[in-house]
């Protein structure tokens, strides 16, 4: 399963059941796990890093302090992500998660 369908999946089953929640409790922590990191790289990073047209950074062992001074303040081709596209806590945990996710495996 690709992180894209995981993700729309994911999304699918949180908005079910908050749809579906009887407490507020419930929403919030739907809510919360829309926010969750796989979430952020789907919807801001997989469109160029998981496609070839920028480099994999899956396994390469970036600290998560270099990845989140990328992503604020962008690099070569890459643009920078502003505090209302990307919040501090998403790139936090974002950067948590880049930098312990194993290399991608070879495309044959």
């Amino acid at each position: 399963m690709t992180v894209r369908r995981a993700s729309r999946l994911a999304m699918l089953g949180c908005c079910t059941m908050a749809l579906g929640a009887g407490s507020a409790a419930a929403v919030a922590a739907n809510a919360d796990a829309l926010t969750a990191p796989a979430r952020v790289w789907a919807g801001a990073c997989a469109y160029c890093h998981a496609q070839g047209v920028a480099p994999p950074i899956f396994g390469l062992g970036l600290a998560p302090a270099a990845i989140a001074a990328v992503v604020r303040g962008g690099l070569n081709g890459m643009p920078a992500f502003h505090p209302s596209e990307i919040t501090d806590v998403q790139l936090q945990a974002l950067a948590d998660w880049l930098a312990q996710q194993p290399a991608a495996p070879a495309k044959h």
